[in-house]
C-alpha cells in the first residue's frame, strides 16, 4: 500500500511540474546591431520583459541583465529597454576585429523536467553567454 502511495504521490509531483514548466525558455538571441554601435537581445520571455519594464531599476541593477567584456575587462555602458528588446550600448564604440563576450542571465532556469530527472539541476543558474566579432 505505502508503495502505491509513492508511486502516486511521484507520478503526481511529475505531472503538476510538466504541466506548470509548459512555458517556452528558448534562449535569448543576441547580436550586433544593425549599425554594429549596440547589442541587442531579443525574443526575451514576455513575462520576464513585462517585470523588467514595469520596475524602475538603477542603471547598475540594469547591467546585471547584460555584461559584455572583452579579453576579461568588462565594457561600461547603458542597458536600455526599447519594445521588446534589451539594448546595450557601450561608452566607448566597438573596436573592429574584436571578440566580445556577452552574457545575460536572462531566459535561464535551473532545469528543466529532463534535468530533473536525470538529477543534473545545479544550484545556481548559469548565465547565457555567446561571443561576438566585430
Amino acid at each position: 500500500m505505502i508503495k502505491f502511495l509513492s508511486t502516486i504521490g511521484v507520478v503526481f509531483f511529475l505531472c503538476s511540474y510538466l504541466g506548470c514548466s509548459t512555458s517556452k525558455n528558448e534562449p535569448v538571441h543576441i547580436d550586433f546591431s544593425a549599425d554594429s554601435n549596440a547589442i541587442v537581445l531579443s525574443d526575451i520571455n514576455p513575462v520576464g520583459l513585462l517585470q523588467l519594464k514595469n520596475n524602475n531599476f538603477s542603471d547598475s541593477t540594469r547591467m546585471n541583465w547584460v555584461s559584455v567584456s572583452v579579453n576579461g575587462k568588462v565594457i561600461p555602458g547603458k542597458v536600455n529597454i526599447q519594445d521588446d528588446k534589451i539594448w546595450f550600448i557601450p561608452e566607448k564604440p566597438f573596436q573592429r576585429g574584436e571578440s566580445y563576450l556577452v552574457s545575460t542571465p536572462l531566459n535561464v532556469n535551473f532545469g528543466g523536467a529532463k534535468e530533473i530527472l536525470t538529477g543534473r539541476v545545479s544550484y545556481q543558474v548559469k548565465p547565457q553567454q555567446k561571443t561576438l566579432q566585430r
